[in-house]
């Protein structure tokens, strides 16, 4: 069920943490800010005409819709997904950016922890990422205990959505700054892992020195 994608990887722009074309997960704990923030950051550097936000997740609020994009409220993802198997004209929406939100809502009656359904659940991005659209799909963490650290862990099964994805993202929020940070990297070249960059409430703070992990 990999995305299949007419270009090579590239960054969908220098100071994002995006791959164009790719599929993008962002991660990150319940109610710190994941889709604003990814939203935010897109209109930010000017991509505001190119976002569809398919929203799950009924995750509307003021603030998200002071960002002005382009929004559809799905109440049935069943019927959606099998419309979309079947439309085949997707040509317009190659240069858009498609922001899902969020993964678990794909995951159907089936939920998205087990290897069977976990990959169910990836072939239903998988008729997203057919459009040729630059994916950034939104979705949850688990906090795993290491000793006596909390460590952010994809929620459902782990190995089979990250093998899935292109790049993966992982936001915290600290007061009113939040942090994206790129956990992993298909394109380590061009996006390399540990590349952070850093938001103050609804403005770019700055991007950071990009660290790559040995």
């Amino acid at each position: 069920c990999s995305i299949n994608i007419d270009t090579n990887l590239e960054p969908l722009h220098k100071d994002l943490l995006f791959l164009k074309h790719g599929f993008n997960l962002v991660i990150g704990e319940s109610k710190s800010g994941k889709t604003f923030t990814t939203i935010m950051s897109l209109v930010d550097f000017g991509f505001q005409e190119d976002i569809i936000h398919i929203d799950f997740d009924r995750n509307s609020d003021k603030a998200l819709e002071d960002l002005n994009v382009e929004t559809y409220h799905i109440n049935n993802a069943k019927e959606l997904f099998e419309k979309l198997a079947k439309n085949k004209a997707f040509e317009p929406l190659k240069e858009k950016i498609i922001v899902i939100d969020s993964l678990q809502d794909l995951g159907l009656e089936d939920g998205i922890d087990t290897n069977s359904a976990a990959l169910d659940t990836m072939n239903r991005v998988a008729i997203f990422g057919n459009t040729g659209a630059t994916l950034i799909v939104i979705h949850h963490v688990t906090l795993e205990k290491v000793g006596s650290a909390k460590i952010p862990k994809i929620k459902g099964n782990t190995s089979t959505i990250s093998s899935k994805c292109d790049t993966s993202i992982l936001l915290r929020k600290e007061n009113k700054k939040r942090t994206m940070t790129v956990m992993f990297s298909r394109a380590e070249n061009i996006l390399a892992s540990g590349k952070s960059i850093s938001f103050n409430g609804t403005k770019k703070v700055s991007v950071l020195q990009n660290v790559i992990k040995e």
